[in-house]
């Protein structure tokens, strides 16, 4: 299908200069670090006039490619990288194909390319410019990077990286919004009920497998998770810019739950996108129902605006009366998170959010379970994101009790309240957890790991079903004197806690 948000092909801009020493690749990497930060998808092509070697003599893999092969891969977990003899230069466009799944592709060099440029330039490393070459294409030169005022293209501060990153996301989101009305996509007319909601959140999730009682759509009208705002104003180290912005949308559903001859009403200020999964996970979240089978009847009306959900039975939420029921807690060994895995986990769920990129207002929650992330459901409020996750959980009838989940944010108690009523046994968050939060993990075993950042995090509590690090291990480390080495000690615990593994 196609892609919701922007066509596959990624966007391409190259920076080129006059001559090395302007400071291109310096300027280049901090770019790429901004807009991954923003959560884009970037990939590099660098143009080398040179004879390079990539490989070392008596390598396997250079041993390979000397015997005559014309292709060599070498692969591992973390990269994959291919040699390929060439009798000649390959095209772009062809190498391009390389880089479908990016959504930006900065090209270093190729100064005849089509594609649209900009020139690098320092007044002391050369008086001369590429884009007032009247050979060049001079319509493909967009702006100069620059350390002194220009006249006749547009001017960006060469020593303001951030100001770059802004300029090349504008245009970025310019070229795909016009490549969308182009195919006669209006962001504001996505029909959701033609849509497998497995391919909107990346492959991971197979919504196909919903119960068939609650897999039919009740509704058939056109929702967008965006509208376009036109001409907003831009100031940027006072660079003043207009460009259209997408916002996200909030869209009003109110749910009407019957319990016995009780009628309850919730309002829901959601993405218009997998309202079933909000629902039953609502229902889950709430304790009102323990499992979809207690379910009887889910209708969603035809203009999205209102649900009707009738259950056999419903329990009262009694806060006071929430801990996990811990029996059969000590008939299996603890399951193992290596630290590794949750580092790779959050750092892909921050960056595989499109409705985040395209906005800038999306909440992502993810899942992942020892072996690695599984997928994530976003919504324009953090609750309803979670809530749609254990929706969609419950519906596939997928037990929750060895999987994590994965919050973009800070964890406060009433997000934890849902985890303990869905039976989630360990949450990861990229912030710090609330006082509050922390009390009911602890109570209620839960393992609670905060601060992820980088190669760093913090278990705040470490329950007995998931666990980060072995709890002899832990002993060991809590046992030590004070005039113990503790760089021995610390490297045999991570060994044990299986940190090190596959490493």
């Amino acid at each position: 299908m196609e892609d919701l948000y922007f066509d596959k092909q990624p966007f391409v801009i190259s920076f080129v200069s006059v001559c090395s020493g302007a400071g291109k690749t310096t300027l280049i990497e901090k770019v790429i670090e901004l807009l991954v930060q923003k959560g884009y998808r970037v990939g590099v092509l660098k143009h080398d006039a040179h004879k390079f070697e990539i490989d070392k003599k008596g390598k396997d893999s250079w041993r390979f490619a000397n015997a005559g092969a014309q292709n060599v891969i070498i692969s591992s977990k973390e990269k994959l990288a291919m040699i390929s003899k060439l009798d000649d230069y390959i095209s772009i466009d062809k190498i391009l194909n390389l880089f479908s799944d990016m959504d930006i592709v900065i090209i270093e060099g190729f100064k005849a390319s089509i594609y649209p440029k900009i020139e690098v330039h320092r007044k002391k490393v050369s008086k001369q410019l590429l884009f007032l070459n009247q050979d060049a294409e001079n319509s493909n030169y967009i702006a100069v990077a620059t350390d002194e005022r220009l006249s006749g293209i547009k001017n960006l501060d060469i020593n303001n990286p951030a100001r770059v990153a802004t300029f090349i996301e504008s245009k970025y989101k310019t070229i795909k919004s016009n490549n969308i009305n182009s195919n006669n996509i209006n962001s504001s007319n996505i029909n959701l009920s033609n849509i497998n909601s497995s391919e909107i959140n990346t492959n991971y999730l197979n919504i196909d497998e919903i119960n068939s009682d609650l897999s039919k759509e009740n509704f058939n009208n056109e929702f967008a998770t965006s509208v376009q705002i036109e001409k907003v104003i831009n100031l940027d180290a006072g660079d003043i810019n207009l460009y259209d912005e997408e916002l996200i949308t909030e869209h009003r559903l109110e749910l009407n739950i019957k319990v016995k001859d009780e009628v309850h009403q919730h309002t829901f200020f959601c993405t218009p996108e997998h309202m079933k999964e909000l629902i039953v996970g609502h229902l889950i979240c709430s304790q009102l129902i323990n499992d979809v089978e207690e379910i009887k009847d889910l209708q969603i009306e035809k203009s999205g605006d209102k649900a009707y959900v009738t259950i056999f039975k419903g329990n009262n939420i009694n806060e006071n009366n929430i801990k996990y029921n811990k029996e059969d807690n000590n008939e299996k060994n603890p399951v193992l998170f290596n630290p590794n895995i949750i580092f790779e986990s959050m750092n892909r769920n921050l960056s595989c959010s499109k409705l985040f990129c395209k906005t800038g207002g999306a909440h992502c929650i993810g899942y992942m379970d020892n072996n690695g992330y599984i997928g994530f459901f976003e919504d324009v409020g953090r609750h309803n994101a979670l809530d749609k996750l254990i929706g969609y959980l419950y519906i596939n009838n997928i037990d929750t009790k060895e999987f994590a989940v994965i919050l973009s944010g800070r964890l406060s108690q009433d997000m934890v309240m849902k985890c303990i009523n869905a039976k989630i046994y360990m949450i990861i968050a990229k912030s710090a957890p609330t006082n509050l939060s922390f009390e009911l993990c602890r109570q209620n075993d839960i393992t609670l790991v905060g601060f992820v950042r980088k190669n760093r995090l913090n278990v705040y509590n470490q329950g007995s079903r998931l666990q980060v690090f072995k709890t002899d291990a832990l002993e060991l480390l809590s046992a030590l004197p004070e005039t113990t080495d503790l760089k021995s000690v610390r490297k045999k615990v991570l060994n044990e806690s299986l940190f090190i593994r596959n490493t």
